[in-house]
């Protein structure tokens, strides 16, 4: 009687046993094989890429493109694009002609990255222009500092134009070395009236064939135009001299030298030196044509001729 109670003790925890090792393998998830039949390695499961987080756009300008979109005001359409690049003097805003020794208002455009730079005589301001059909321009995302001038009477004229949702029509001409920039509302009364020099008609070296009425017949008299730099540099046939480029804003083909530097040697060319400094000592003006630069003093008299 105790061996038959001690075979089914034994067989009961074998049975324990075996039911607590399926409930094991379950709980890992594995099933068991049936027997005789191969089973195959389940297939890893593909994991789907991780989406990234939707990356946040420019705001739209009015117009409707990114304002951070390189050479967004670039439109195909546009007879403005490629004319506007530069800086332009402001000289006529509203009712006001504007008229003064310095701190003229002025207008950087640059249509590589659709983004202007401007003075209104008083504070800057800056923001994004869009070209808008043939001759449209678009004013957007405009920020300007608050300095108070009270003697300024036409930044306000400017600010008009220069604000976010304008819309002007614009038009360029050119006279003589000199291109304006006109600015109009829909029903053709002018905005702004600008103006930029075309300095860059000069730039590179010139070669000195006449000074005072006189033919020069000294060997390498020249000048070389560094425009982006605003300076100049060159031989006076005998020595070597350098100096910067002024312009005055009021006055049309304007052109002078400033804070010129020579070297002291002595030479048998003096004449022919002093004439040249002279020259360009009273230049007031200049004019360009083809390959012939002439020089005017403050009474449009030529005072030098020059050739590439």
């Amino acid at each position: 009687m105790n061996k038959i109670r001690i075979l089914g003790a034994i067989m009961s925890a074998a049975l324990v046993l075996a039911m607590a090792s399926c409930s094991a393998s379950k709980r890992a998830g594995n099933t068991p094989a049936q027997s005789g039949v191969k089973t195959e390695a389940s297939a890893p499961q593909k994991q789907e890429p991780a989406q990234p987080a939707q990356t946040r756009q420019e705001p739209d300008n009015i117009a409707g493109t990114p304002v951070n979109r390189s050479a967004s005001s670039g439109s195909a359409t546009s007879v403005l694009a490629g004319k506007l690049n530069g800086e332009w003097v402001i000289m006529e805003a509203g009712k006001y002609k504007i008229s003064r020794e310095d701190d003229m208002p002025y207008i950087n455009f640059s249509e590589s990255d659709g983004k202007f730079y401007a003075s209104n005589g008083c504070n800057i301001v800056n923001g994004n222009f869009l070209f808008g059909g043939a001759d449209k321009i678009t004013f957007s995302n405009v920020i300007s500092t608050r300095m108070y001038c009270p003697d300024v009477k036409f930044d306000s004229a400017i600010n008009a134009v220069l604000a976010d949702g304008v819309t002007v029509t614009a038009s360029v001409e050119t006279k003589g070395n000199e291109a304006y920039l006109y600015l109009s509302d829909d029903a053709g009364a002018r905005l702004m009236t600008l103006r930029k020099h075309n300095l860059e008609a000069l730039n590179g070296q010139w070669k000195f064939t006449q000074l005072d009425g006189q033919k020069v017949d000294v060997e390498g008299v020249d000048i070389f135009f560094d425009i982006p730099e605003q300076k100049v540099h060159g031989n006076t046939g005998c020595n070597y001299f350098n100096g910067g480029i002024m312009i005055d804003p009021q006055k049309p083909n304007s052109i002078s030298f400033a804070q010129m530097a020579v070297t002291m040697r002595m030479c048998e060319n003096s004449d022919t030196e002093r004439k040249m400094l002279v020259a360009l000592e009273e230049t007031s003006t200049y004019s360009v044509n083809g390959k012939t630069l002439h020089l005017y003093n403050d009474k449009g008299q030529e005072v030098a001729a020059l050739s590439r």
